[in-house]
């Protein structure tokens, strides 16, 4: 994904200059290594690392259309930027993408696509299931068979193909977890699942963010969409059953992608 904006600019002829995140840099460098291996022009694609505060104003300066992936309120920054010099701009921001669950789902199905859809990349991932809204009347059998899923997932820090939910980025998110985590057992959320190590899958029927996942009922599609719906920054929504309602359903999310009956991102673990 590091690479994803970039090498389709390369394609059509253009010239990028490229900022990771400074938390996933290596991932980035090594794309781009590759690409050099493979014949690309040394200075055709360059990067830079850093703050966004220390280099962020030289690139919106100087480059020709900006493409970006980061907060809602960045987004809106460089927004400002770029119509001010008058150069396009493409914002892929926040993400709080939400799954609804129909009463006549596959409910196994639904709960695999779930767990596979919530936790890739330990659930740091634009595109990772953060809601789930459930029908009241097939509620309790998904939240069985979702939570019976997320113990199955190997954890662990290793870097082969066996592990299937690895580490958090930073050393610092794992509080910001757990200060959701408490919050929401505060307010009255019980937990489901909770796995011993770092970062644990977890499921509550509160508010929450990543990479725990909430599941309040909803009783029909209009009060699941308008849930879905609510939350700013959603840029990806999924739907499961019946392929002519999940079809009409996955048309109405606010997102900037929807998937019907699809497993989510990656398969699972």
């Amino acid at each position: 994904m590091a690479a994803g904006d970039a090498i389709p600019a390369l394609m059509v002829g253009n010239t990028v200059v490229q900022k990771p995140d400074t938390q996933t840099a290596l991932t980035a460098l090594w794309a781009l290594d590759l690409m050099h291996e493979a014949g690309l022009l040394t200075d055709v694609w360059q990067m830079v690392v850093g703050s966004p505060g220390s280099i962020g104003g030289a690139l919106m300066d100087n480059a020709d259309y900006m493409m970006f992936t980061g907060s809602t309120a960045s987004g809106r920054r460089i927004a400002g930027d770029a119509g001010a010099r008058l150069i396009g701009a493409s914002l892929e921001l926040g993400g709080k993408n939400a799954m609804i669950v129909l009463d006549h789902a596959d409910i196994d199905k639904a709960a695999e696509g779930a767990v596979a859809g919530c936790f890739p990349s330990a659930g740091q991932l634009c595109v990772s299931i953060e809601r789930l809204y459930v029908a009241e009347s097939v509620r309790d059998r998904f939240v069985a068979a979702f939570v019976a899923r997320t113990e199955k997932p190997r954890i662990g820090a290793s870097y082969d193909y066996g592990i299937a939910v690895g580490s958090l980025t930073t050393a610092s998110q794992p509080t910001t977890v757990t200060a959701h985590i408490d919050d929401a057992v505060a307010k009255g959320a019980t937990v489901g699942s909770q796995r011993a190590l770092r970062p644990k899958p977890l499921n509550f029927s509160s508010t929450l963010d990543r990479p725990v996942i909430r599941y309040p009922a909803h009783g029909h599609d209009p009060s699941a969409l308008g849930a879905a719906n609510a939350a700013t920054g959603a840029w990806h929504g999924n739907a499961r059953g019946l392929p002519e309602a999940g079809t009409r359903v996955s048309s109405a999310p606010e997102t900037g992608s929807t998937a019907s009956s699809s497993i989510g991102p990656c398969p699972p673990g």
